[in-house]
């Protein structure tokens, strides 16, 4: 199947309303308004207009995946390993990754996982830490009761390309592999397909 053939789903409201139709229903209500309440109504309106997020096509996503990023950050509560793991073949290479997590378990996990890879290169795993000041008039100082500790940051550097989850190694890829074997003067084993 090809990317064209994918039909996007069609948007649908939880109330099962058009945004034309719920545009219209706004204006009447409106209607109804004082002159200050619709005044008030408009500036929230273009307000919210103005700082409304778009979101994007699913065409317009896989366009930017198939281009290379140039850094990765992840600041989610999901598993940072499952997320990095899925998301490090978009990163171009040479190019720098940060992981923030709360936590330092899931990040020592992925850690480990990252340092047995051959792909990432200069991992770093740092506590942030970070000093609330109280200022008064007069002096400032240090709040007395406060942790230091504001969670953790996972870096690094991926330097090699890597497949995506659930895609089967390139013909270049069992090129490479076969080489760094060669390399190593031991015999080879070609598959023939």
């Amino acid at each position: 199947m090809n990317e064209e053939d994918v039909v996007e789903p069609q948007k649908v409201a939880r109330d099962g309303l058009t945004p034309e139709e719920r545009e219209r229903l706004a204006e009447e209500r409106a209607k109804t308004f004082t002159p200050d309440q619709q005044k008030k109504y408009a500036e929230k309106k273009a307000r919210r207009d103005g700082t409304k997020v778009n979101r994007q096509s699913p065409s317009t996503i896989r366009q930017w995946m198939r281009e290379k990023s140039d850094s990765l950050v992840i600041a989610a509560n999901y598993d940072p390993e499952e997320v990095l793991l899925a998301m490090l073949p978009y990163l171009a290479r040479s190019k720098p990754f940060v992981v923030y997590s709360e936590f330092l378990e899931p990040l020592t996990r992925t850690f480990a996982t990252l340092q047995k890879m051959e792909a990432v290169i200069d991992l770093q795993l740092n506590e942030t830490w970070t000093r609330e000041n109280q200022v008064l008039p007069g002096r400032t100082h240090p709040e007395m009761n406060m942790s230091a500790c504001s969670g953790y940051l996972l870096s690094g550097i991926k330097i090699l390309d890597i497949a995506p989850l659930g895609a089967s190694p390139s013909v270049s890829e069992q090129d490479q592999e076969a080489a760094s074997v060669e390399s190593e003067g031991s015999p080879v084993k070609k598959k023939i397909r």
